[in-house]
């Protein structure tokens, strides 16, 4: 199933002029056949957005910046491969954020803060 999302996906990137490398195992194209996912419908922008968060479906890697699609469309893109470990640390950052801090102590909060702090700037734990 989800080799057939992603297959898709690189169909559905096709429209913007984006061409995938990423082969999925499904065969021949033609064994997808009328298969169509409404990847612009809200419901299913959410689903595939929490897929590809998630590592269930792969970005695909492309070269400069193209115009002309939804920003939307940028989770399930890499433009360098090595902007995604900034993205991990901004979300990393974003979390630390959001954890108890010093204007609200506990053991746990202390622990975890310093934890995500040190993650974010690079450090091992």
């Amino acid at each position: 199933m989800v080799r057939i999302v992603q297959e898709c996906w690189g169909r559905f990137l096709d429209r913007f002029g984006i061409c995938s490398t990423r082969a999925a195992d499904t065969g021949s194209p033609e064994a997808l056949g009328a298969i169509s996912i409404p990847f612009e419908h809200p419901d299913v922008r959410v689903i595939v957005d929490t897929m590809f968060l998630e590592g269930t479906l792969q970005p695909v890697t492309i070269e400069g910046s193209p115009t002309g699609m939804p920003a939307w469309v940028k989770v399930g893109l890499v433009e360098d491969p090595g902007t995604l470990g900034d993205l991990v640390r901004e979300g990393i950052k974003k979390i630390a954020e959001d954890l108890p801090g010093m204007d609200r102590p506990t053991a746990i909060g202390l622990t975890s803060r310093a934890v995500w702090e040190r993650l974010a700037s690079g450090s091992t734990v």
